[in-house]
């Protein structure tokens, strides 16, 4: 919690504002442990012209009060102003113990990302998932950069050569057999000026492949961050707690063809039970074409398609859950986030643009092993399951 100095920002001799006094009223409620009393306090003090310290005061206690009663995102979005606008500490949301709940939260993910370490230990992350996908690629490039050095230093001693070679010696006393022969100092400096080209290309290719692999372990970290909700009575975790428990298929697309997946699905219940795997559902785009949410978005695909009656997006959520022994599908959380990975994931793919339904495959791992549009081979997906721990480069259509 945040308290409020006597005087506010003027001092502890001037009078007590009246902004300060809900406050503290609202402090003395939350002690109490009547946190919505607490909370209706802290508005209250926002809507009396507070000064910056009170506003950061009531931002900040009242998403307090709101961590209490489990109301996570409005927690999130006083917290944000408080960071925002009336420059809060950050490390004041790492120690709070008000906000310990909170920290094992999606929403304090959000926040450490923007405003924490977050970032970096995000980034962090991809650059060792991209450096154990491709374990020897630091010794390529250091192979290839070191000869690709030697060769550009070669060159240079082989032009000055070339130089002396041309004029026919360097000084009046100079001796004719000190003179570089010109015919093989010009295959010299081919050899070298062809080595150092194909060293380049060389050392080119291996820094873009560098930089694709991080980008994908990039990807791959931020579609583990996404949320899933494995019980109807539980609270959303991200999908990378399920690394090394579970390999999950994401099917998305229109309301139709997510209906009928899962329909068709239903037969491999029992393989998909045995080898652990999980499927979640987005759906991309209903009432004729708007989005699901009410937060405009830029959907490029999606389209949907003419269904049964009985295919209504109510239906579609059945038997989502059920007992972990049975459990087959989750529910993916926040699916505006979802379909930003997704709609940035087909971009990257480079899918036809024709075909609106896509598929994802995850390992264990983590790694996204398979990827492509329309409707997946089930069968061959199953036989081709990567091995639990092996890591498999994505791979388009099936």
């Amino acid at each position: 919690m945040v308290v409020v100095e006597a005087g506010g920002e003027q001092g502890g001799d001037a009078p007590v504002s009246k902004a300060a006094e809900k406050v503290n009223r609202g402090l003395e409620k939350f002690e109490a442990k009547q946190y919505q009393d607490a909370a209706d306090f802290f508005t209250d003090a926002l809507k009396l012209n507070p000064n910056e310290e009170e506003s950061r005061a009531s931002h900040y206690n009242r998403a307090c009060a709101y961590v209490k009663m489990n109301k996570y995102e409005q927690a999130k979005d006083d917290l944000m102003v408080a960071l925002e606008k009336f420059d809060l500490d950050f490390r004041v949301l790492q120690r709070d113990d008000d906000l310990a709940k909170f920290r094992n939260t999606e929403q304090f993910e959000e926040i450490d990302v923007e405003y924490g370490d977050g970032k970096e230990k995000q980034a962090a992350q991809a650059k060792l998932r991209a450096e154990a996908a491709e374990p020897f690629r630091f010794l390529k490039l250091f192979l290839f950069g070191s000869l690709a050095s030697g060769a550009a230093v070669g060159l240079l001693i082989i032009l000055s050569r070339l130089v002396q070679a041309v004029k026919g010696g360097g000084g009046e006393g100079e001796l004719a057999e000190d003179v570089p022969d010109l015919i093989e100092t010009l295959k010299n400096l081919g050899v070298n000026t062809t080595a150092l080209v194909v060293l380049g290309l060389l050392l080119k290719n291996e820094l873009k492949g560098r930089d694709e692999t991080l980008q994908e372990a990039e990807r791959e970290e931020e579609l583990g961050r996404l949320q899933v909700q494995l019980k109807k009575d539980e609270g959303a975790v991200p999908l990378n707690r399920l690394r090394s428990l579970y390999r999950v298929f994401v099917v998305a697309g229109s309301e139709a063809h997510v209906f009928e997946t899962m329909a068709n699905l239903e037969k491999f219940r029992e393989k998909f039970i045995q080898n652990k795997i999980l499927v979640c559902t987005v759906t991309m785009l209903e009432n004729d074409g708007k989005p699901t949410s009410d937060e405009p978005m830029d959907l490029t695909f999606g389209n949907r398609s003419k269904r049964n009656k009985k295919s209504s997006s109510s239906e579609v959520e059945v038997n989502v859950f059920a007992d972990a022994k049975e459990r087959w599908r989750i529910q993916a959380k926040d699916q505006t986030a979802w379909r930003r990975w997704i709609i940035n994931q087909v971009e990257v793919d480079g899918f036809d643009p024709s075909v609106r339904d896509v598929f994802f495959a995850v390992a264990k791992n983590g790694t996204l092993w398979k990827s492509g549009a329309g409707v997946p081979n089930w069968m061959k997906l199953l036989e081709e399951l990567p091995e639990e721990g092996s890591v498999q480069a994505s791979v388009t259509g099936i």
